[in-house]
């Protein structure tokens, strides 16, 4: 019924809560309603990313500042700290956000995330492609090192290394 009668019409609040909805089609709805709302959504997307206790809702959140993004830099302006998420799927999400709007100044948080995620290879996975859309030759000693620490053990892991060397393009 919500997105059936539109929910574009909507509230602020109203569609804050739906990025908690069950309906994945719902919570994205919500998402890029809010986001076509510009730079008056970044305080409702930053306070769901940082009270909200419903995972979606926070990855939505991340999405929503990445796409208000594409025209307000500043909308990603904190979202580096949330690398330090306790929560996996929270600093992936981020990861990808920050390397697809290549916000420099997250590469050393970023590089940090490879050699100490060797638990979390979802992590390593996005960090690595974060590190080669960010560009930057000192990143590939880092990559290398992950190459060589995974063995040829994880095929998602090398493709990810070696797509970020690819992406950097420095052939020394």
């Amino acid at each position: 019924a919500l997105l059936m009668n539109g929910i574009a019409k909507l509230c602020d609040d109203d569609l804050q809560k739906l990025l908690s909805h069950a309906s994945r089609r719902v919570r994205q709805e919500a998402q890029f309603n809010l986001a076509d709302r510009g730079e008056s959504s970044i305080a409702i997307f930053k306070n769901t990313l940082a009270e909200s206790d419903h995972l979606l809702a926070r990855v939505h959140s991340i999405w929503g500042l990445g796409q208000i993004a594409s025209d307000t830099p500043e909308a990603l302006d904190g979202l580096v700290s949330y690398l330090d998420s306790d929560e996996p799927e929270i600093v992936v999400q981020t990861l990808r956000v920050l390397g697809d709007h290549k916000v420099q100044d997250s590469y050393l948080k970023i590089i940090s995330l490879l050699p100490e995620n060797f638990l979390q290879p979802r992590i390593q996975f996005a960090a690595a492609q974060a590190l080669g859309k960010l560009g930057r030759p000192e990143a590939v000693p880092a990559l290398a090192d992950l190459l060589r620490s995974n063995e040829g053990m994880d095929a998602y892991l090398r493709h990810a290394a070696v797509s970020a060397l690819e992406w950097i393009g420095s052939m020394d």
